[in-house]
């Protein structure tokens, strides 16, 4: 996730800091389940939902983190992902991310949407195709 916003509630001596620079920062790991509700040719449609959990913090100039705090994103939304052969393809999605808990010493709101992008590799069928020759050759 890449953030580069300036805080409207940063206040350096809430937290004894000098430095007015200071910026909100998360970063999280995240889970995820991905309901596919419409398949056909090399189409899908699906609905990921997405739970995690990490940090927001803020960040000084001089790379000092502080009010560091643990936060639990969740992230749900529609995705279309196109096969360009059995093991490779693209995908699209859009979404929102809601703070299931937050962090209250960091008062910004990391509720957003958010969009993906992504190179979709199917090892299932990879793994299917070298299996498959395997037995061939042993037959």
């Amino acid at each position: 996730m890449l953030t580069n916003l300036d805080s409207k509630f940063y206040k350096p001596s809430d937290f004894g800091q000098t430095d007015l620079t200071a910026r909100p920062k998360m970063r999280y790991v995240i889970g995820y389940v991905d309901f596919s509700f419409y398949e056909e040719d090399d189409w899908t449609l699906s609905v990921p939902v997405q739970i995690g959990v990490g940090e927001t913090f803020y960040r000084s100039e001089n790379s000092k983190r502080f009010a560091n705090g643990l936060v639990v994103p969740m992230e749900a939304g529609i995705s279309v992902d196109y096969l360009f052969t059995k093991w490779i393809g693209f995908g699209v999605g859009l979404g929102y991310r809601v703070m299931l808990k937050g962090n209250k010493q960091v008062r910004e709101n990391f509720n957003s949407p958010y969009y993906q992008i992504r190179l979709n590799i199917a090892f299932s069928e990879i793994f299917r195709e070298i299996k498959s020759k395997k037995k061939k050759k042993k037959g």
